[in-house]
C-alpha cells in the first residue's frame, strides 16, 4: 500500500532528526589510520624487539633501492605501515632465491593487513 504525502512527509521528518546520529556512528567506526609509524609503534604492533624492526627498516631500505618500494617507504624515522607490513610477510623470500615467487607489492592490499591488525589491537585493549 503507497504511502500517503503526509505519511512520506513525517517519514521524511524522522530521516532528519536520525540522520546526525547515524553519521556519528558511522564516523567513530571508520577512524582514520595514519599512513606512517614510528619504529616503537611495529615494536608494539608486530611483538618485535627494536632490532628486529631495525632490521626490516633496513632491509626496506634496499628494496627501495632495487624499486620494490617508493622513495617515500621510510621518511626520516617513520615507516609506511603497509610496506612495513608487506616486507614483513615477504622478508624472507625477498633476501632469497624465492624472490621471482614474491606477488609485487600492493599497498592497498596491505594496508588492509594494516587496518585488520589495528583493528584486532584496539579490540583487544577495551
Amino acid at each position: 500500500m503507497p504511502m500517503t504525502k503526509a505519511q512520506a512527509i513525517a517519514e521524511l521528518e524522522h530521516i532528519y532528526e536520525i540522520l546526525p546520529l547515524i553519521a556519528e556512528a558511522v564516523k567513530e567506526e571508520k577512524k582514520p589510520i595514519n599512513q606512517y609509524g614510528k619504529t616503537s609503534y611495529f615494536r608494539d604492533m608486530y611483538g618485535q624487539s627494536m632490532g628486529t624492526v631495525n632490521n626490516r627498516k633496513e632491509g626496506i631500505r634496499r628494496e627501495i633501492r632495487s624499486g620494490r618500494y617508493p622513495e617515500s617507504a621510510l621518511i626520516e624515522r617513520f615507516i609506511d605501515k603497509a610496506v612495513y607490513a608487506d616486507y614483513n610477510r615477504f622478508f624472507k623470500y625477498l633476501e632469497g632465491a624465492g624472490r621471482k615467487y614474491v606477488p609485487a607489492y600492493d599497498p592497498l592490499e596491505a594496508m588492509v593487513l594494516v587496518r585488520k591488525m589495528e583493528g584486532e589491537a584496539s579490540e583487544q585493549s577495551v
